[in-house]
């Protein structure tokens, strides 16, 4: 990007929350045009990231990423891959957080949203707990997305097809009136596949296939009884079998909704479901680094904006299988009430707000009084494992 380039974007809205200069924010900013992600040849939200200074953006295998500020990814000597992603960067689009908050960090491969859908991505290092909570520990992501920028039909369609089986299509159509009211619809759909089919083995520490993984425990059949079982058995007992070949398949649909009343008076509507499965380092599973996961999420946002004063409401919910049964959980996240004020002076600005959260997190899933990984003895229960309820005032 050029110097003249550069100076023609004067507005930030995330490093404080408040639209301000690029040049006067209180933090490391960078800005990734819509321009620049055309331009590259990118064809995902995380390889895009790559655009920006401070990052590190690993692709754990074809399609699945992980995504680090300024080199905060150390990873606890000794331990099991059950947190081998960010758990520090808290991601939003257009405002919304998309954070697990189960077992932190944020699973980009579940993002409802294609490039396709992106107006700009802003990117903040360095702390930002202040104004977006204990998550923003190294810095913020926020994903801001296109809403029909020009007058009348928009129609956008993009596919790729590559080595190795990858496949991307995408799609956007969308109408404004009079840069009134903005209507737009868009889907995507993503698919790679490994280029080896062989899985590294604990015990063994080298690659072998699927059917003859070992595991690095000995659970029993019964309590009673000493016959183990073998990695074939627990897979279907658990339902954790493997697909070797994929790696990512990921389908979402969203619908954007934005009229302006009159200057600095308005409201966004967003909408929109995912589905995907991957095969990525993340939940121990007894055998191998790698495992299944499917997500199936739905959400809704709703933003309103009138002189100084916002609100936002969003809900999202859904259900995550990581390994399938094997640490699987529904949630609901209902984010309401974020209602701010803000007001400058000539120099000092105030904001206050309340913020209210309600996070449930539902397992069937749970185990017996002394479970031991041991005596895998296990048994199913429709009941809540963790649920939150989080009022705020600041």
């Amino acid at each position: 990007m050029t110097l003249e380039e550069l100076l023609d974007i004067d507005v930030v809205v995330t490093a404080s929350k408040h639209p301000e200069d690029l040049f006067e924010t209180p933090l490391s900013t960078t800005i990734i045009s819509k321009e620049e992600i055309s331009n590259s040849g990118v064809t995902s939200i995380p390889e895009a990231l790559r655009l920006s200074q401070g990052l590190i953006v690993r692709e754990i295998t074809p399609g699945n990423y992980d995504i680090h500020i300024r080199g905060y990814d150390d990873i606890t000597k000794n331990v099991y891959l059950t947190l081998s992603y960010n758990t520090t960067i808290l991601v939003m689009i257009d405002n919304r957080i998309v954070y697990s908050y189960f077992s932190g960090g944020t699973f980009w491969e579940t993002l409802p949203v294609d490039l396709i859908d992106v107006e700009r991505i802003e990117v903040v290092r360095g702390p930002a707990s202040a104004l977006y909570g204990p998550n923003a520990v190294t810095g913020v992501i926020n994903i801001i997305t296109s809403h029909a920028n020009k007058k009348g039909k928009n129609i956008t369609v993009n596919s790729q097809i590559g080595t190795n089986e990858a496949k991307n299509a995408s799609v956007n159509i969308g109408y404004n009136w009079d840069d009134k009211t903005k209507l737009s619809f868009s889907g995507n759909f993503t698919e790679r596949h490994r280029f080896d089919t062989d899985y590294f083995d604990f015990i063994r520490k080298g690659y072998t296939s699927v059917d003859s993984l070992t595991m690095f425990v000995s659970p029993v059949k019964d309590v009673n009884g000493n016959e183990p079982w073998t990695f074939l058995e627990y897979q279907e007992e658990l339902g954790a079998y493997y697909n070797e070949d994929l790696s990512l398949r990921r389908v979402g649909g969203n619908i954007f909704l934005t009229h302006n009343f009159k200057e600095g008076s308005n409201f966004d509507i967003a909408v929109g479901a995912q589905k995907s499965q991957s095969q990525r380092t993340g939940f121990v599973n007894l055998a191998t680094p790698l495992s299944q996961t499917e997500s199936e999420s739905y959400y809704f946002n709703a933003k309103i904006n009138h002189n100084n004063l916002s609100g936002q409401f969003n809900i999202n919910t859904g259900k995550d299988e990581n390994n399938y049964k094997f640490n699987s959980y529904k949630f609901t996240n209902i984010e309401g009430g974020n209602l701010e004020y803000f007001k400058e002076f000539k120099n000092v600005s105030i904001r206050p707000g309340v913020n209210y959260k309600f996070l449930s997190y539902n397992s069937p899933f749970t185990y017996d009084d002394g479970f031991s990984f041991n005596e895998l003895n296990f048994e199913f229960k429709d009941e809540p494992k963790k649920t939150f309820l989080i009022p705020l005032l600041y």
